[in-house]
């Protein structure tokens, strides 16, 4: 009668660790899932800012580049002006120059003519 006794006792023992196990197992797959859906949810909204500035970067980009463009004219127009001023400052001193090479030179025509007409 012992034997048998222990036989049932073991058996629902075995039966009830059988069933604590399943238990477990299915809490353990109910929690997997459960954290597979946060982290699927977790990347969709990662994803999702991730776009935004990407988007942000993209519009911060094309700004900048105007910007770049903008100050580029700037430092165009700037040099020009710049050259056109040089332009006329050195064509103000050839001239200036060129007037003094033909004064000079009449100059030295008329004394040399002075000295021998005389």
């Amino acid at each position: 009668m012992l034997k048998t006794f222990e036989a049932k006792v073991v058996s629902k023992v075995c039966g009830m660790v059988r069933d604590s196990e399943i238990r477990l197992l299915e809490k353990v797959d109910h929690n997997d899932q459960n954290n597979e859906l946060r982290v699927n949810s977790l990347t969709s909204m990662f994803r999702g800012e991730v776009n935004e500035f990407k988007h942000l970067v993209k519009e911060r980009h094309v700004l900048f580049v105007q910007d770049v463009k903008k100050v580029r004219e700037d430092v165009n127009l700037q040099l020009q002006e710049l050259r056109q001023d040089m332009q006329k400052e050195t064509s103000t001193y050839s001239n200036f120059n060129n007037g003094k090479s033909k004064l000079y030179g009449s100059a030295q025509t008329t004394e040399g003519a002075k000295r021998f007409h005389c």
